[in-house]
């Protein structure tokens, strides 16, 4: 465990910096490190197993971006690019949902796949959801062009 303590304190000092972990571990009284690793494990093993898979996927994808795109929408200076970003977001999970039930039996791994995809997309730091957006973005007008009517 020596060996490990290093890892968790740097692990924890990252996870400080994000308040609902800290609510959920003054509420649980479990350290966020645990709370984390544990919300993990379920979630590899569940998409990895297909033991609940489409119902923890679908939690993990959405959860986050739900809390985030109301919070934009009901402040008061709202960043309209920000809250953009999650349309798009939402519009290529209601693709993906779609098209789901045809790929989930013939692609291995499927949920794994889905969750690392989306995860790419709404974590901040990887800049997925604003590559998305300006790439619907730019193509929507075209896309629109036929059902207008002049």
């Amino acid at each position: 465990m020596e060996q490990v303590q290093p890892y968790i304190n740097q692990l924890d000092a990252k996870l400080s910096a994000f308040p609902s972990l800290k609510k959920l571990e003054d509420i649980t009284k479990v350290p966020k490190v645990y709370s984390t690793a544990t919300i993990a494990l379920i979630l590899l093993i569940s998409t990895l197993v297909d033991l609940y898979a489409p119902l923890v996927s679908n939690v993990y994808i959405l959860a986050y971006p739900i809390i985030r795109a109301l919070d934009l929408a009901t402040s008061s200076s709202a960043a309209t690019d920000e809250l953009k970003s999650w349309v798009s977001y939402f519009a290529l999970f209601a693709v993906e949902a779609t098209i789901e039930p045809y790929l989930a039996p013939s692609v291995p791994f499927f949920y794994f796949i889905k969750v690392v995809v989306f995860s790419y997309l709404f974590i901040p730091e990887t800049g997925g959801i604003k590559l998305v957006h300006g790439l619907i973005a730019s193509q929507v007008p075209a896309l629109l062009k036929p059902l207008k009517t002049e």
